[in-house]
C-alpha cells in the first residue's frame, strides 16, 4: 500500500467519480488530499504546475493534511506588480 495518486487535466475520464471541479481559467486547479489518496486536477499546464507547488508546500515529511483546495488567478498572470509613486 502507499498512496494513490491522480493528476489530470480538466475532462480527463480518470476523474470520473471524483467530484473534482475545477474553473474554467488558465492557471485554475483543485487539490484534494484525502484518506483515498491525492487528486490533482488542472484546467491547463499552469494548472497543474501550481498544483504542485502548493502540494509541496504541505509537505513536512510526515503527514498531508486533510484539504480541498481550490484556486484560480485573479489576474492574467500571477506575481508580483511593483510600483513607485511620486
Amino acid at each position: 500500500g502507499g498512496t494513490k495518486l491522480r493528476i489530470a487535466l480538466k475532462g480527463d475520464p480518470v476523474l470520473r467519480g471524483t467530484g473534482a471541479d475545477v474553473k474554467e481559467i488558465s492557471g485554475a486547479y483543485q487539490l484534494i488530499i484525502s484518506k483515498g489518496g491525492i487528486t490533482i486536477v488542472g484546467q491547463d499546464e499552469r494548472g497543474l504546475y501550481y498544483a504542485t507547488q502548493t502540494l509541496s508546500q504541505l509537505l513536512n515529511g510526515k503527514s498531508l493534511p486533510q484539504v480541498k483546495v481550490n484556486d484560480f488567478p485573479a489576474m492574467p498572470f500571477r506575481g508580483t506588480v511593483e510600483g513607485f509613486y511620486g
